[in-house]
């Protein structure tokens, strides 16, 4: 009898770690996380966070035009380098990121197949964490939660741009339902036939070119004046978004028109979803349809959705006169307007890593550039130098990431 109950003592012991270990990851996911996990409460402060939207696999979506790829040697030397590799396995490795959120794109002039530029980068994505177990794909907030608790880093699957890949019942089981992708990007640079997409800054609006010639002659303006597109969200766009928000997918609000976005964000709120940015920065600053305005920023709160910043010169301008407003000085006059507007623990990255825009200049007050993606625990460290209202504990961020993804629930 002795002997029979010493020897259930290792079973016993097991089964009661497992429920220990599945109530603190239960609890460290409720708003507000009662428990702190031990990897939680590390001070490794140039480590962690979470980047809302990375190009990884840059070279698969634009072909020819893009120099370098994921598993060679970057191509990016300077902060000004456009087009170039910036982000390899090493240099991911390098980030100290917790959570990558890998946003897959194929442009429609450089891919005979874009369905299958997309499989091309799962499958990168795949072997990477195959070749690397410290890192996994997670499909949900609760398997990143148990990845994260077990020291592992986590790759979450996006997608910008769904005409032409989500176009029907097949593509939503073949590339949500088997592979996986759990954030799309309605939207992106050109309109098409889901809605309309937000005009970016000067020339650069003729990315659009039809909605943007229309506007010239007949512009409308919001509250504060600057172009906005008049096109919004079609019967088919409302049709995908629907669809997709069935099947617990994230629905990024970046690159849509403000036109388009008063047709989804009413579909997201009554699905419970948090408003999502992923990439982005103020339009206070930034005068341009393209990124965040205030009353969209007030929706964001509302929900307690997260916001993606930009570490790019091209997207954060106009922040004023003074000492080291270029470069990350321009980044965290951002991060305290976003903060201001709806806290500092919704504020995150959203690098746009490999997107042809530029990184950030060192200055007096930034000894270092931000050029690649192993530059990311210096430009933490310089944002806080600079006041920003990045935690301390960057594994904060981690949590309120999860904490908002476990809300995308189905309809």
């Amino acid at each position: 009898m002795l002997s029979s109950f010493s020897e259930s003592l290792p079973v016993l012991f097991r089964r009661w770690k497992t429920v220990l270990v599945f109530s603190v990851s239960i609890l460290t996911l409720i708003p507000g996380g009662l428990i702190v996990n031990a990897q939680a409460a590390s001070s490794d402060h140039g480590k962690g966070g979470v980047d809302l939207h990375a190009h990884l696999f840059m070279k698969e979506g634009m072909s020819w035009i893009f120099h370098g790829d994921f598993n060679h040697a970057l191509q990016a030397t300077s902060w000004t380098d456009k087009f170039k590799s910036k982000v390899g396995p090493d240099t991911l490795e390098d980030s100290g990121m917790k959570v990558v959120v890998v946003s897959l794109y194929a442009h429609p002039l450089m891919n005979i197949s874009l369905r299958q530029s997309i499989h091309d980068q799962i499958d990168m994505a795949e072997a990477f964490v195959k070749a690397r177990p410290e890192w996994v794909i997670a499909k949900s907030a609760a398997e990143a939660q148990w990845a994260l608790s077990a020291g592992k880093r986590v790759l979450v699957l996006s997608l910008e741009t769904a005409a032409g890949i989500l176009e029907n019942e097949e593509d939503l089981k073949t590339f949500i339902d088997a592979r996986g992708i759990r954030i799309v990007t309605l939207l992106h640079l050109t309109a098409d036939h889901y809605g309309g997409v937000s005009f970016q800054k000067g020339i650069k609006g003729f990315a659009s070119p039809l909605d943007f010639m229309k506007s010239l002659v007949a512009p409308r303006r919001d509250a504060n004046g600057i172009r906005v597109n008049d096109v919004g969200l079609s019967a088919e766009g409302r049709k995908m978004t629907e669809a997709l928000i069935r099947r617990h997918v994230w629905i990024d609000l970046c690159h849509a028109s403000d036109e388009a976005q008063k047709g989804l964000i009413p579909l997201l709120k009554e699905a419970g979803q948090p408003l999502l940015y992923t990439h982005t920065s103020a339009r206070h600053f930034y005068e341009a349809e393209r990124v965040i305005s205030d009353e969209q920023l007030e929706q964001v709160r509302e929900t307690h959705g997260l916001v993606g910043l930009f570490p790019s010169e091209d997207m954060l301008d106009d922040v004023g006169p003074g000492v080291c407003k270029e470069g990350v000085g321009a980044m965290a006059e951002h991060y305290r307007y976003l903060a201001s507007k709806i806290g500092a623990d919704s504020v995150m990255l959203g690098s746009d890593i490999n997107a042809p825009l530029t990184g950030l200049r060192a200055n007096a007050c930034n000894e270092k550039p931000f050029v690649n993606y192993g530059d990311l625990p210096a430009l933490w460290q310089a944002l806080r130098k600079a006041g920003a209202p990045v935690p301390e504990n960057l594994d904060s961020m981690t949590r309120r990431f999860l904490q908002a993804w476990t809300h995308v629930k189905a309809q």
